[in-house]
C-alpha cells in the first residue's frame, strides 16, 4: 500500500498487516468471556451493552478510516452489513447465555466450531480456494477443540449451555461470510459501524423481551461492560474485520480457534478454572494447526 506521492511502499504488505491485526484481535477478544462472567447484568443485557458502548468508538473509526472500494449506499453492501449484524447479534445472544450456564472454557471452545462452518462456506459460497493443508489443520484444530471441551462423545451429552454455544458457532460462521462479502464493497470501518448498529438494535429488543437486569448495581459494574464494548468489540472485532478484509476467510477462521486457548489460560489465572492434561494437549494441537495454516493456508 502506498504511503506517499513518491511511490514508496509501506514495509508491511496488506497480508502482513492482516496477520498482525488478527493476532491482536485473538488476544483482545479472548477477554470477552471473562468480562461477561464478571458482569452483574443479565447475559442478553450485557450483549446489548457490549454493542452500545462500542458504537461511539466505531463511529470515530469511520470518520478517520480510508474509504473502501465503494462506500456508497448500494443494496448489496447494506444487505450484507444487515445480515452480518443480525448474525453477530445471534452469536452474542447464544454465547452470553452459554457463558452464564456452562464453564468459560467449554463455551469458548464449542462456540468456535464456527471455524469449520466458515471454511466450508468460504469454499462453497465465496469460491475461495482451500488448500489441503488448511483442511488437515482444521481437522487437527477441531480435534484439539473437542479435547478442550471435555471430549464429549455425543450431542446427547451436551447441556443447555453447550447447546447455546453450538448456536453461537452457527451464527458466527455466517457472520464471517457476510462480513467478507460486505467488505468487497465497503471499508472495514463502515461495515463494522453498520453491522454493529443492527446488532445493537436487535439485542436491545431481545434484552427487553428477556426482562433481565439491564443496569449494573454499582458504578464498578460498568467496568466489565466497558471492557466488552471497547476492548472485545470495538478493538477486537474491529481488528478481525480489518484482517478479514485482507486475508481469505479460511486462515482467519482457523486463527480464531486460538482465542479459546487464550481464554482458557485467562480463566485458569483469574477464575481458577482448571485445565486438565487432556485439555492441555488439545490446546497444543490447536496452536500447531493455526501455525501450519499461517504458512501453508493460502
Amino acid at each position: 500500500m502506498q504511503t506517499s506521492g513518491k511511490g514508496h511502499r509501506s514495509p508491511l504488505s496488506p497480508e502482513a498487516a492482516g496477520w498482525i491485526a488478527l493476532g491482536l484481535s485473538v488476544f483482545t477478544i479472548s477477554w470477552s468471556a471473562l468480562f461477561v462472567r464478571f458482569s452483574d447484568v443479565g447475559p442478553l443485557e450485557s450483549a446489548f451493552w457490549r454493542m452500545a458502548i462500542a458504537m461511539p468508538a466505531l463511529y470515530v473509526w469511520t470518520r478517520f478510516a480510508a474509504p473502501g472500494k465503494g462506500d456508497r449506499p448500494t443494496a448489496g453492501g447494506w444487505f450484507d452489513s444487515l445480515a452480518a449484524g443480525l448474525c453477530f447479534a445471534a452469536d452474542l445472544a447464544f454465547f452470553h447465555l452459554a457463558i452464564a450456564t456452562t464453564s468459560v472454557t467449554n463455551a469458548s471452545f464449542i462456540a468456535n466450531m464456527a471455524s469449520i462452518l466458515a471454511v466450508a462456506a468460504s469454499a462453497l459460497i465465496l469460491k475461495e480456494r482451500i488448500g489441503p493443508i488448511v483442511w488437515v489443520a482444521l481437522g487437527i484444530a477441531l480435534f484439539g477443540a473437542w479435547l478442550m471441551g471435555g471430549a464429549k462423545a455425543s450431542l446427547a451429552a451436551l447441556g443447555f449451555g453447550d447447546v447455546m454455544a453450538l448456536g453461537a458457532a452457527v451464527a458466527y460462521g455466517a457472520y464471517f461470510i457476510f462480513l467478507k462479502r460486505a467488505q468487497a464493497r465497503l471499508s472495514s470501518a463502515l461495515v463494522m459501524w453498520r453491522s454493529s448498529l443492527v446488532a445493537a438494535l436487535a439485542l436491545f429488543v431481545l434484552a427487553l423481551v428477556d426482562g433481565g437486569a439491564m443496569w449494573p448495581r454499582s458504578p464498578a459494574g460498568w467496568l466489565p461492560l466497558i471492557g466488552l464494548g471497547l476492548i472485545s468489540h470495538a478493538l477486537g472485532q474491529g481488528l478481525t474485520a480489518f484482517a478479514i478484509g485482507r486475508l481469505s476467510v479460511a486462515p482467519v477462521a482457523l486463527a480464531v480457534l486460538a482465542q479459546p486457548v487464550m481464554t482458557a489460560l485467562l480463566a485458569l489465572l483469574i477464575l481458577l478454572e482448571p485445565i486438565s492434561a487432556v485439555q492441555g494437549i488439545g490446546a497444543a494441537l490447536i496452536l500447531i494447526a493455526v501455525a501450519a495454516s499461517r504458512y501453508k493456508g493460502r
